[in-house]
């Protein structure tokens, strides 16, 4: 059984090592919001994946 109280504390994420794990991790975020975002959000995100690989 999984304990979900607010004792158990999260692990904090990896840092980015490369700008690579930072895009990556927008075009992941990128699907989500695709699917489930109204087009201006989609926009958004993809405007932030664009600046990072410029």
């Amino acid at each position: 059984m999984t304990d979900f109280s607010s004792k158990n504390k999260l692990p904090g994420p990896p840092k980015a090592a490369v700008i690579a794990d930072i895009v990556t991790a927008l075009d992941v975020f990128l699907l989500l919001v695709n699917e489930m975002y109204q087009p201006m959000v989609t926009d958004l995100v993809d405007g932030a994946r664009r600046f990072l690989l410029q």
